[in-house]
């Protein structure tokens, strides 16, 4: 049984971040899933996920439904709004501010009730601050 994980956010920058070193941990390769979303090929994702070991990295809540029976491990990095949009004013990307208050009140309560849905049958993390970024990737070493 493979390792298949979805990384899934409103941030963009700390979901990269968790994925690139959980990837550099595991060795798995990453799925930018927003790529595939954003260009309407829903198709090639789940031809994609047939493979044995994967991350797949979105800010798009339908990742969940394409991978619902694949994914064996869900990892929602919910950083409060602050600091989300501390992100985007530190990087000066002002045009993504609209991106996450829309990601804060319609996304996120989908993703939260989705997740509730799971129940036990998938490993669900929630990251909501750097220090636990640090804890679950030092459990994943």
């Amino acid at each position: 049984m493979g390792k298949r994980y979805v990384i899934l956010g409103g941030n963009q920058v700390k979901t990269k971040l968790v994925s690139q070193k959980l990837s550099h941990l595991l060795g798995l390769e990453i799925i930018d899933g927003d790529c595939y979303i954003e260009a309407g090929k829903q198709e090639e994702i789940l031809s994609l996920i047939k493979k044995q070991d994967w991350i797949i990295q979105t800010k798009y809540n339908r990742i969940l439904r394409l991978c619902d029976d694949k994914v064996d491990y869900v990892i929602f990095v919910d950083f409060p709004l602050w600091i989300n949009i501390k992100d985007i004013l530190l990087r000066l990307r002002l045009n993504h501010l609209k991106e996450i208050l829309h990601y804060q009140k319609i996304r996120r309560p989908w993703v939260v009730d989705r997740l509730e849905e799971f129940g036990i049958e998938k490993k669900i993390v929630v990251l909501k601050n750097r220090r636990q970024v640090r804890e679950f990737l030092k459990l994943c070493e």
